[in-house]
């Protein structure tokens, strides 16, 4: 799927735009658990009981708890 494309959505620059928000107000990590979120950013389907951990800089990462 390219950029030119009426789908295409550019995950990518969700998670720039949220660490840009994150640095204007000074906030080191963010912590996302609704399925909402996590599919918002991650591109990808995620169970119950997963959540997203975004640093100010870097690459974000994904958990899933089992139990």
């Amino acid at each position: 799927m390219s950029e030119n494309d009426p789908y295409f959505i550019d995950f990518p620059k969700r998670i720039r735009d949220i660490q840009a928000a994150m640095g204007e107000q000074e906030i080191d990590v963010y912590l996302g658990s609704r399925l909402r979120t996590l599919s918002w950013t991650l591109d990808a389907f995620c169970p119950w009981r997963s959540y997203i951990v975004i640093p100010r800089e870097g690459l974000p990462t994904a958990f899933h708890v089992r139990h």
